[in-house]
């Protein structure tokens, strides 16, 4: 797993899955709308990928996140993510 960023203090890291062909690309983000660090941090979740210890936004950080971006394709992540918590 390579990743290039420059990261600035105190930061929020949400990865972004995208398929291309038999790889696996994430994306590490610094900042995400909607979402403020310290609410975010505290209900982070704890990823293993491949190995690598990654804390990932939490699902209602994420879902507000989704909501608050306004695009779309994100109203739709938020729709699904509303009708699957159960």
């Amino acid at each position: 797993l390579l990743m290039t960023c420059q990261l600035q203090l105190p930061i929020t890291m949400k990865f972004q899955p995208t398929f291309f062909k038999s790889e696996l690309h994430h994306n590490a983000m610094t900042s995400v709308s909607g979402v403020d660090f310290d609410d975010a941090w505290p209900n982070r979740l704890v990823a293993d990928l491949d190995g690598l210890r990654a804390d990932v936004i939490g699902r209602e950080q994420l879902l507000q996140n989704k909501v608050a971006s306004g695009r779309p394709k994100d109203i739709v992540d938020a729709d699904i993510l509303r009708s699957d918590q159960s």
